[in-house]
């Protein structure tokens, strides 16, 4: 199945239909660790989706946010940016929109920005990681996400103030995300 996917027939070649790549392919090559073939079909239905008359942003968005992975996997961290951005800009958030009211859903928004943010904090760059962490947390606060979402943010952004130098924010940090584990309350201590 999986010599299937990574070698479809060529349209070219005689009595073989003409390919028709389907989303459920490359996220099969994903779980099994086929990066480069992934990133193929990715880039398949990414192109597929962005020239169809009426964009489906959600739709396309989640592609994206894969598509992003699929470029980490691979080390190409240009391409990361390149297609957080273009989340980013299907949301209206780089068109000096309001962040969240684009027509890309909150959580595909706040993941985008995210992995941004885990990008610039790779880099080195943590004014430019504490600006994805703020965003995302913005959102998350605002939709009143969960406990955990919020706890998947504030330590990051509590290592990035460490990296930067600000002891203070980062100890507002990690205190609001002890707040917020207490507050879930059905955690182990461990947790």
């Amino acid at each position: 199945w999986l010599d299937r996917l990574r070698n479809p027939p060529l349209p070219s070649q005689p009595g073989a239909p003409a390919m028709q790549v389907q989303p459920g392919q490359y996220e099969a090559l994903m779980r099994s660790g086929d990066w480069q073939q992934a990133a193929t079909l990715c880039a398949q239905i990414i192109a597929l989706r962005q020239s169809a008359k009426a964009v489906d942003a959600p739709d396309l968005a989640a592609h994206l946010l894969n598509a992003m992975e699929i470029a980490h996997n691979l080390g190409q961290t240009a391409q990361v940016q390149a297609h957080g951005e273009q989340v980013l800009q299907l949301a209206g958030q780089l068109a000096g929109k309001a962040p969240g009211h684009g027509p890309v859903p909150e959580p595909l928004q706040r993941q985008a920005m995210e992995k941004l943010g885990d990008l610039a904090f790779a880099q080195g760059d943590t004014a430019q990681a504490t600006r994805y962490y703020r965003q995302a947390l913005a959102l998350v606060t605002r939709s009143a996400g969960s406990g955990p979402q919020v706890c998947g943010l504030l330590p990051r952004l509590a290592l990035n103030f460490e990296r930067a130098g600000d002891v203070s924010g980062a100890s507002e940090c990690w205190a609001s995300a002890h707040e917020y584990i207490i507050a879930m309350g059905d955690v182990m201590e461990d947790n």
